[in-house]
């Protein structure tokens, strides 16, 4: 009787039946679904607040070399004025030489002293030493938003420019001008401004030697009302030169706000907007990537963009750093990257 029993309770065990089983698997699958989203959301999360803080690492070592010196911020990049570039081997520009730029003068103030010493920095306007070139290919953490893509592949270099440039996201605000022309890259104002928003920035190119950049208590329109630094995006190939961190170049390390006619607007790649801010150089297989490059500038726009959903961020001339959403209006795009218009937005 005993073995009868026991016989029948383990005829009576069995496996799941397939329904049962594809019931199972839709109930996983659902809430994969539901989970994936929320990771998302915490992953983006996680690289805004991570981009943040890296901009404030910039702000607070941009006030540290100002107070380093004589008051005054970086300039965008030093400038000289040569005969013949190949005999110092250096960027060349619209008639001007192209040395070290914003983010390679602070190194020695984000933890970087070996790096800087490397450079020499100081003495390329001095005796045209070009031993800051060799910072050039070295990737920084500081330097990179995690939530952007392409850090890994180096700017191949164009005409005069040398290769290996490694990648970043930040870029010094140069005012709300197209950054362009010859006049520009020794301080001249920048052409096509925004509404006669006729400015510079806290920070421009300069051949003087203690020039090319604002103190931050005399920023005519308030620190706390000026873009100091702003996001940048890699460019989309080896041979992009957009967020090129040791560049001091239109769109690799220098943001320009946009000429009129022109991308006018924070991650306005396209030209659902603005006519001629479009994807007309992107790769044909993917041509809407939102970097924007208008007909006769192939990817030399500076626009301000990043991946973060819905805007850019910026660290102002105080330090402190602001979400400016996508839908800002052009005008008031242009008054907070003006450091002496004497606007104020609307």
């Amino acid at each position: 009787m005993f073995k009868y029993l026991s016989q029948k309770r383990r005829n009576s065990r069995r496996g799941f039946t397939l329904i049962e089983l594809l019931v199972v698997i839709a109930i996983i699958a659902i809430l994969i679904g539901l989970l994936l989203p929320a990771v998302q959301k915490v992953r983006a999360a996680a690289n805004k607040s991570t981009c943040s803080n890296n901009l404030k690492q910039l702000g607070l070592a941009m006030h540290n070399y100002a107070d380093s010196g004589d008051g005054r911020l970086p300039p965008a990049v030093q400038t000289m004025a040569v005969t013949d570039f190949s005999q110092l081997g250096i960027p060349a520009w619209n008639g001007t030489a192209m040395g070290p730029n914003w983010a390679v003068l602070i190194l020695p103030f984000i933890e970087q002293e070996a790096l800087a010493n490397l450079g020499q920095a100081n003495l390329w306007r001095s005796t045209g030493n070009t031993s800051w070139l060799n910072v050039r290919g070295t990737r920084i953490k500081t330097f990179e938003c995690p939530a952007d893509t392409g850090h890994a592949v180096p700017f191949n270099g164009w005409n005069t420019f040398a290769g290996g440039w490694a990648r970043g996201n930040y870029a010094i605000n140069a005012g709300p001008g197209h950054f362009w022309g010859s006049n520009v890259f020794n301080g001249g104002i920048q052409s096509g401004n925004f509404a006669g928003v006729n400015t510079t920035g806290v920070s421009w190119p300069s051949s003087e030697l203690n020039g090319g950049g604002m103190t931050i208590a005399n920023i005519p329109d308030g620190s706390s009302n000026t873009i100091m630094i702003t996001e940048i995006r890699v460019g989309w190939d080896a041979n992009d030169r957009r967020g090129s961190w040791a560049l001091g170049q239109p769109g690799a390390s220098v943001a320009g706000g946009g000429a009129t006619g022109d991308c006018s607007g924070p991650n306005d790649g396209t030209n659902a907007r603005y006519r001629y801010c479009d994807d007309i150089f992107m790769p044909a297989d993917n041509p809407n990537m939102g970097m924007g490059a208008w007909f006769s500038c192939a990817n030399g726009q500076a626009q301000s963009r990043s991946r973060h959903t819905g805007g850019i961020q910026a660290c102002m001339g105080d330090g402190s750093v602001q979400f400016i959403r996508d839908s800002i209006s052009p005008r008031n795009w242009a008054v907070i990257q003006g450091a002496a218009d004497g606007l104020v937005q609307n």
